[in-house]
């Protein structure tokens, strides 16, 4: 006769068997020792104080990072500020210095108006007329001449009169010329 065995395929059923079964005394000293070294505790112990240095070290270096960007952020957005003020500043300048050109313009055509009435006052206070009469009758030949001048300033006034007769008969010539000046003011 033969024996077969099955296993258990659920392993809950094994644990319950054993539990309670193993008492401390059939566990081998090392196991024991091992479980109760605080080696193994200290070990722990260490690697999670590295941990927490070595994360706190990290945290400090993301915090310094962050103020740095957040000071040159600052910085830079100030420099940006300054620099619209800047822009804005010219703009004023300019747009008051373009409100003052009509002004200025006024001033200057009105300048050119006053030379040019001034000019025109001049030409037709100064007037010129001049005649000439001549007479020719075969060899004789008489001319008289008038020159009449006027000229006003601001000031003065001044008027002349030149006067030129001439007469020539062949190679006989005569001429008799006068001049009057008058001046007021």
């Amino acid at each position: 006769m033969a024996a077969e065995g099955i296993t258990e395929r659920s392993p809950q059923k094994l644990v319950d068997a054993l539990h309670g079964a193993i008492t401390k005394s059939e566990l081998s000293q090392e196991l024991i020792k091992q479980i109760n070294s605080t080696e193994g505790v200290a070990e722990a112990k260490e690697l999670a104080s590295a941990a927490k240095q070595s994360a706190q070290e990290a945290l400090n270096k993301a915090q310094a990072e962050a103020q740095e960007r957040a000071k040159a952020l600052q910085a830079e957005a100030q420099a940006r500020g300054n620099a619209v003020k800047q822009l804005e500043n010219v703009d004023k300048q300019q747009a008051q210095a373009i409100s003052q050109l009509p002004r200025k313009l006024k001033a200057r055509v009105s300048g050119l108006e006053t030379e040019k009435t001034a000019r025109i006052a001049g030409d037709q206070a100064e007037a010129k007329a001049r005649e000439t009469l001549t007479n020719r009758v075969g060899n004789a030949e008489s001319s008289l001449n008038t020159l009449s001048e006027t000229v006003t300033r601001e000031n003065q006034a001044t008027t002349q009169r030149f006067a030129t007769m001439q007469s020539a008969v062949d190679s006989a010539k005569s001429s008799i010329s006068t001049l009057e000046k008058r001046r007021g003011k």
